[in-house]
């Protein structure tokens, strides 16, 4: 089982803020809210249908050498890069700790939990996100994206499950 925080996924959640685009009516805003710097957004058309068309690709683990990556298509005019790069790589840090627990043995039990009843449920990879609040999508057969809260809390794990069966 692959437990994942996605750098792409994080970058784009980043990317999100700092230019006020809409996402997915039920992905929440990123979590803790980003410091954007000085990024400014772009007076680009067709920024907001650009950004879903790669979360949804990315959020399902489309991962080509034919894919461009994101900053070729969204371009990189308007984003504060250091500022993505302390919040980014501080986002992943923070999850890989506290919320997988590494080089914690007391939240190994959830890890294994979580991996058993994932497979269980057909899952071969749960990818978690930095948004708020409660979130789950099943974006492929054996792929599911989860928030932080999703995946800490019991319940509303067992829901993801279900709903994605």
């Amino acid at each position: 089982m692959e437990l994942d925080v996605p750098g792409t996924l994080v970058r784009l959640l980043f990317v999100r803020a700092a230019w006020d685009l809409d996402g997915p009516p039920d992905l929440e805003p990123p979590s803790p809210r980003p410091p954007t710097g000085t990024s400014t957004r772009p007076d680009s058309a067709g920024l907001e249908a650009a950004w879903s068309t790669l979360w949804r690709a990315a959020a399902r683990g489309e991962h080509t050498s034919n894919a461009p990556p994101w900053q070729a298509v969204l371009g990189m005019d308007g984003l504060d890069m250091p500022a993505l790069r302390e919040w980014s790589n501080a986002t992943r840090q923070r999850i890989n700790t506290e919320v997988l627990g590494q080089g914690r043995p007391p939240r190994r039990t959830i890890l294994a939990s979580r991996s058993l009843s994932g497979k269980d449920a057909g899952l071969s990879s749960i990818v978690i996100i930095p948004v708020d609040g409660p979130y789950a999508a099943r974006v492929a057969p054996h792929r599911l994206v989860v928030s932080e809260t999703t995946f800490a809390d019991d319940s509303m794990w067992a829901g993801a499950l279900a709903a994605g069966e």
